[in-house]
C-alpha cells in the first residue's frame, strides 16, 4: 500500500502544542550500539515506526543504566525516515544528569532525543 486508504483530517487550525520548543543541537555520542531496521518495523509510510525510536532508545539506556530507566522528561525529534533494511545506529551520553540520544544512518541523523531520569 502506496497510501493511506482515506485521507487524514486536516488539524492545520489546531493549536501547536510546545510550538517554541528548540530543537536539540547535535552532541558527542558513544557506546554505539548497530542494529538493523526489519520488516516488522515499519508502518504504512515505508518507514520506521516512530514508537520503534523510542523503544530503541530505552533499550540503549537500560543496557547503560543496567536496569530499565524511568523518564521524568523527554524530548523527541524525529528528522528523518529510517528505510527497511537500514543500518540504523543508537549511540549517546550523559552530561550533568541529562542524556542525549541518537539514531542515525552513516552519521547523518534520523532521531534525536533529550532524557532526564
Amino acid at each position: 500500500m502506496e497510501s493511506l486508504p482515506i485521507p487524514l483530517p486536516d488539524n492545520s487550525g489546531r493549536e501547536r502544542v510546545f510550538s517554541d520548543l528548540p530543537k536539540l543541537p547535535r552532541r558527542e555520542c558513544s557506546d554505539p550500539l548497530p542494529l538493523t531496521v526489519t520488516e516488522s518495523q515499519i508502518d504504512v509510510n515505508r518507514h520506521m515506526n516512530n514508537a520503534r525510536y523510542i523503544a530503541r532508545l530505552f533499550d540503549w539506556l537500560s543496557v547503560r543504566l543496567g536496569a530499565a530507566p524511568v523518564v521524568s522528561e523527554i524530548q523527541a525529534n524525529f528528522l528523518m525516515g529510517t528505510a527497511p533494511e537500514s543500518v540504523l545506529t543508537v549511540s549517546g551520553g550523559e552530561t550533568d544528569g541529562v542524556w542525549y540520544i541518537e539514531e542515525s544512518v552513516d552519521s547523518v541523523p534520523h532521531f534525536q532525543a533529550e532524557v532526564r531520569l
